[in-house]
């Protein structure tokens, strides 16, 4: 059977940073060795763009290896069932020994006491002339087979690309986390520094609270350092083996590190055109409903071809025969039976049939519902098909939209955290005053950063639902629209 669905969604619900990070990457690395060392940074490797990342792993991913390779099994197939006119023959050749046989067909006989060798070579063939549309079902079958192979190399081309910005968007994410956690040390410092000047002054305003909260925000800190730095090893480790830097013959391996440009994370990806006009431009190259169809299609043939299977095969047959044994009287006769020194041969039209009636109006009843199978779940994937652009187109806008809210909260978190330092490095203001804004302040900066990776998350998946490349300038220019649907 010719497969058709893919069954893969990529969906992601409202989650906190951490979680949704660490639950995102392991997804991607759930293949990799449990406990495997995580690659160290190679600073010899020139740092490679998100371009040189795609480039790369859609040359070398073993995804779009094995999706390469089905291609040339369909063809292969498709080359066959071409090939299916051509005459079957069939090749006998026997060697023993026999007693010495004399006389004729009126009197003979057989003399035990001499042996000597008998050998009979026997070849037979026939070629179809008409076979009642079995062959040219078959050839449907294997054309259809090889569109289905051909969707499926687009259809991991797809996921490629999103697993790798996936791991990419993962790690640029991780490192500005890092930044953002490096910033935080800082003002602990400042805040430690002046508490311990002001112990060592004896000065009234010294509160030894202070100080034990000092060390549970350093903890706090020191823990999203350590997770940063992990989200950026896991990130690294999964490029790599989607660029195909694994160990191989099935032997777990430390990957070949990979070096990644650093770029802060943008809003990337092209203002979005209405869903319907998205579906509209894009849904007839949709991979996977593109699987579905020529898949139905090719069960649809092999159905065709069980059916031609309940007649019998118009072909043109042919045959010879030769047979010799020098301990045998060859007989002068043609009428007279002789299997030891004889040949003969012929040609003509015959019917082939194979009378297992039973068996096969059975098969070609169970193809038949093979068929209306696999369009029934073509209607199914068509839905999930839409069901997955629109939960990504909605979640793209949404992140859209909310940018801007993200990015005015981050700037006013940020003088609120300046304000409150300086009032503190005065003495104007208590350090749980500092913290506070301090607190609101990495949230709003993270929930900024997460809220751009979000977006283009939410852009990648569009993608990848659509089956095209909306990062792609050419992609965002209009085209004229077909009144098609998901």
């Amino acid at each position: 059977m010719i497969p058709f669905n893919s069954g893969h969604q990529n969906r992601y619900g409202p989650m906190t940073l951490l979680p949704a990070l660490l639950g995102l990457m392991l997804t991607l690395f759930a293949a990799a060795r449990p406990g495997a060392a995580a690659p160290s940074r190679d600073d010899s490797a020139a740092p490679m763009s998100l371009e040189a990342l795609l480039d790369e792993a859609l040359a070398r991913s073993p995804l779009m290896a094995a999706a390469h390779q089905n291609v040339h099994v369909f063809e292969a197939k498709l080359r066959e069932a071409w090939w299916a006119w051509f005459p079957s023959s069939r090749m006998d050749f026997r060697l023993g020994v026999t007693p010495a046989k004399w006389g004729d067909p009126i009197e003979g006989g057989t003399d035990f006491n001499r042996w000597g060798v008998h050998w009979r070579f026997r070849v037979e063939g026939a070629m179809p002339l008409y076979t009642f549309g079995k062959i040219s079902a078959l050839r449907e079958a294997a054309r259809e087979g090889v569109q289905v192979a051909e969707a499926t190399v687009d259809l991991a081309r797809a996921e490629v690309a999103l697993l790798v910005r996936q791991s990419y968007y993962g790690w640029q994410l991780g490192r500005q986390m890092e930044d953002i956690v490096s910033d935080g040390r800082r003002y602990l410092d400042r805040a430690r520094e002046r508490l311990i000047r002001l112990d060592e002054e004896d000065c009234p305003d010294f509160d030894q609270t202070d100080l034990l909260r000092l060390r549970v925000y350093e903890a706090d800190v020191e823990t999203l350092f350590v997770q940063s730095r992990r989200i950026q090893q896991q990130a690294l480790q999964g490029l790599a083996l989607l660029l195909g830097r694994a160990g191989r013959d099935g032997l777990p391996a430390t990957p070949t590190p990979v070096a990644v440009e650093k770029r802060d994370l943008e809003q990337e990806g092209p203002p979005l055109d209405l869903l319907e006009d998205l579906v509209a431009r894009f849904a007839h190259d949709q991979p996977e409903l593109r699987v579905a169809k020529h898949g139905a299609r090719a069960q649809r043939a092999l159905a065709g071809a069980r059916f031609a299977d309940l007649f019998p095969d118009l072909v043109l047959a042919a045959h010879f025969s030769y047979a010799q044994s020098p301990v045998a009287d060859e007989q002068s006769s043609p009428f007279a039976y002789d299997p030891w020194n004889s040949w003969f041969g012929g040609a003509g039209l015959a019917l082939r049939y194979e009378l297992d009636l039973p068996r096969r109006l059975a098969r070609s009843r169970g193809a038949s519902a093979e068929a209306a199978r696999t369009e029934a779940l073509g209607d199914v994937q068509s839905a999930q098909v839409a069901l997955e652009v629109t939960t990504a187109w909605l979640e793209a806008e949404q992140a859209r939209e909310l940018l801007p809210t993200y990015q005015r909260a981050h700037r006013a978190a940020r003088a609120w955290v300046m304000a409150k330092s300086d009032l503190y490095d005065g003495g104007f203001a208590p350090l749980e005053e500092v913290t506070d804004a301090l607190v609101e302040f990495f949230k709003r900066r993270l929930g900024y950063l997460q809220a751009i990776h979000d977006h283009n998350m939410a852009m990648a998946r569009l993608s990848r639902a659509l089956g095209t490349d909306l990062f792609k300038p050419e992609k965002t220019a209009s085209a004229p629209t077909a009144s098609r649907n998901l």
